[in-house]
């Protein structure tokens, strides 16, 4: 009976190398599977990496060329903040000078209405003499 008993337990120990040997090979191809994810997953990162690189310096370009530009720019601005402020001078000393001669113009007609007012009392007595004579 006990060469009956061997082969048994020979094939059962067959039986559980075969289970076990697929499970691995389960595991072992789940495994595969799981690293080409993986390694799919890296590359799709990597080629998002090196988009993201070739993008900043592509901005990095742009800034170096937009810089001087922009400093020319700043420039240009303050020449002519310069000369606005030099515009807004003049027009101030124009208006501080017509508001003087406005003053004068203003003394000029009262001088003149004060002579006219004389003349016109000068001509009253002369005619008054004249005719007092008469």
């Amino acid at each position: 009976g006990a060469e009956l008993i061997a082969p048994v337990r020979s094939i059962d120990w067959l039986a559980l190398s075969a289970k076990d040997a697929c499970v691995r090979y389960g595991l072992a191809t789940t495994a595969i599977l799981g690293t080409a994810v993986i390694v799919q997953k890296y590359q799709q990162a990597r080629k998002e990496h090196l988009a993201l690189m070739a993008e900043a310096d592509a901005l990095r370009t742009q800034l170096a060329t937009d810089q001087p530009k922009l400093a020319q720019l700043q420039r240009r601005l303050a020449e002519e903040s310069a000369g606005i402020a030099q515009i807004i001078a003049h027009a101030e000393r124009n208006r501080s000078e017509h508001k003087k001669l406005e003053e004068m113009y203003e003394d000029q007609m009262q001088t003149q209405q004060a002579m006219e007012r004389e003349r016109k009392q000068l001509r009253a007595e002369v005619w008054r003499a004249e005719q007092a004579q008469a």
